[in-house]
């Protein structure tokens, strides 16, 4: 847990030892989808699952410059609600009406089926704060093809799933320039790996 935290720290910009707010927040945050995604893996089967969260919240804050403290925390428990046994209920008394809120906009409906899920992601009003997380998400999703890509994924599956990505992106009714930079960018390398 310790290095995952040093690692957390090292990546978010703005994480300081004089600001014991965003200090201890952050670090509950990082702990508690630790907890959650415990023996839990990438689609890889090697990297530990947490490492998403993380580097979706530096995403965040390092490169696309990203501070506000709800945004960062819903990054790093943007998966709990979908991929563990994470009620909202605990979210919420966890972190907050704001960041459970958040977290579950990001979240799939577990109601739905695959291709209908796909639909509603492409359709979804996203308001602006879930607009930042999803592209830095899906951001995340599209390196991994390319750097920790999934058991037996077959090159067209990879662009396939980036053509999704892309899709979701075009529909949401902003795209802050800075990760529709970086979200472009990993694009390319899929389609050119």
């Amino acid at each position: 847990m310790g290095k995952m935290i040093l690692f957390f720290k090292s990546h978010i910009s703005g994480y300081t030892r004089g600001n014991t707010y965003v200090h201890d927040h952050y670090r509950r945050a990082a702990k508690f989808a630790a907890a959650k995604h415990k023996g839990q893996t990438r689609k890889d089967g090697k990297t530990p699952y947490i490492t998403h969260p993380v580097q979706v919240a530096s995403i965040l804050s390092r490169e696309a410059k990203v501070t506000d403290p709800v945004i960062l925390l819903s990054a790093l428990l943007h998966d709990t609600l979908e991929d563990t046994d994470t009620s909202y209920e605990e979210l919420e008394a966890e972190f907050g009406n704001e960041v459970a809120n958040l977290v579950l906009e990001v979240t799939n409906n577990p109601n739905l089926s695959k291709l209908d899920s796909k639909t509603e992601q492409i359709a979804k009003p996203w308001s602006p704060k879930a607009i930042r997380l999803k592209m830095a998400d899906k951001t995340a999703n599209l390196r991994d093809l390319v750097n920790a890509p999934p058991v037996g994924m077959s090159k067209d599956k990879k662009i396939e799933y980036a053509n999704h990505a892309r899709k979701v992106i075009e529909g949401m009714r902003e795209h802050p320039e800075a990760l529709k930079r970086l979200f472009d960018l990993a694009y390319q390398i899929v389609l050119s790996h």
